[in-house]
């Protein structure tokens, strides 16, 4: 398989790379729509557009490929690409970038409307969330309309001149950057917005371990986010890149970002068909009762000297005026001094 860009990464590698990443995505974003439309009995509009974002994804994955394969074909024809080849790659060049900018709008758009959702009584968070969605939305229109006015293919297969092709390359890889920036600005503002209000937040040691592992993945997407740019912009300044590459980090940002926005519908989704069910409450039963099996010596030599005490007792005490100690079992395990006295016929008179 012909290998893309100096570090070699195959077609296949990225195949397989992207369509894990797919599945593990879609499988993050499935369950969020189940657990919000099984508990809270209907899907919020964080859900719908989780959901948008995934086809978005898919589609651009898709994409993704299908440029690959033709940059490959490019490569190995003799003497030269033919006008189909390059009226292809123009054509996959405006699909890519206008895919790539809404799948990213998309995957960022539910965490922002969620942080609306959950956290909306404070002002400043709200107008934050609100004012990040319309100017990310509005400058990715924006790119793509100028992107896809440089890349059009012209009529005529004459029109595909070295000076067109150059243009439609430099559009493509400065939208490119501008998206990559946008993301990762994004990115920023979606990990920073709600540490204000968790920090105030009094809650149980696990749900702190929980949320510690969300911001980890936040901080992960955001380094991802960053090493995609780096890429981005040493294809906007003529180096030559793994672009296979630079394509899977993009995948791998979208999807990351996607993942972080499911985890509170999966934590209820826990509790509600996890937790509840009896199968798990069996294998909790089994659990602590492994972790208890150790003790039930400790009680049973405790019943062992009551018996001891009882005959060593009545030994000692048989010619006595009648009254034997006796010490009560109960609070013998429990290293006590109280005990009962029995009254017993006086053995010395037969």
């Amino acid at each position: 398989m012909a290998a893309i860009g100096p570090q070699g990464m195959t077609l296949d590698s990225f195949l397989a790379a992207g369509t894990a990443l797919l599945v593990v995505a879609s499988g993050f974003v499935t369950l969020r729509f189940v657990s919000d439309m099984r508990i809270a009995g209907r899907a919020h509009a964080d859900d719908y557009l989780s959901v948008a974002a995934l086809i978005f994804l898919a589609a651009c994955f898709a994409m993704f490929y299908k440029s690959l394969q033709m940059y490959a074909e490019m490569a190995v024809a003799v003497p030269f690409p033919t006008p189909a080849m390059l009226r292809r790659t123009s054509e996959y060049a405006v699909a890519v970038v206008f895919l790539s900018g809404f799948a990213m709008w998309t995957a960022k758009a539910p965490v922002l409307v969620l942080l609306i959702r959950l956290f909306g009584i404070r002002p400043w968070l709200r107008y934050t969330c609100i004012a990040t969605l319309v100017l990310t939305g509005v400058a990715l229109v924006a790119g793509d309309a100028w992107n896809a006015a440089t890349c059009m293919p012209p009529r005529s297969d004459l029109g595909f001149t070295p000076t067109f092709l150059s243009e439609c390359t430099d559009a493509s890889s400065l939208i490119g950057v501008i998206v990559g920036v946008i993301g990762l600005v994004a990115d920023v503002v979606i990990f920073v917005l709600p540490l204000p209000i968790v920090a105030g937040l009094k809650m149980p040691l696990p749900q702190k371990i929980g949320l510690a592992f969300v911001f980890l993945v936040g901080l992960i997407g955001i380094v991802v986010s960053a090493v995609s740019l780096y890429y981005k912009f040493q294809s906007f300044s003529g180096a030559v890149i793994d672009v296979a590459l630079g394509m899977t980090l993009f995948i791998v940002e979208s999807s990351i970002i996607l993942i972080v926005g499911c985890v509170p519908a999966l934590r209820a989704f826990w509790i509600k068909f996890v937790v509840e069910t009896a199968a798990y409450l069996k294998l909790m039963t089994v659990i602590s009762g492994w972790s208890t099996s150790s003790r039930s010596t400790r009680p049973q030599k405790a019943s062992q000297l009551s018996e001891d005490q009882v005959h060593i007792n009545q030994s000692s005490h048989s010619r006595s005026k009648g009254w034997v100690t006796l010490d009560d079992q109960h609070y013998a395990k429990n290293s006590t001094k109280d005990s009962s006295q029995v009254q017993l016929r006086d053995f010395s008179s037969h």
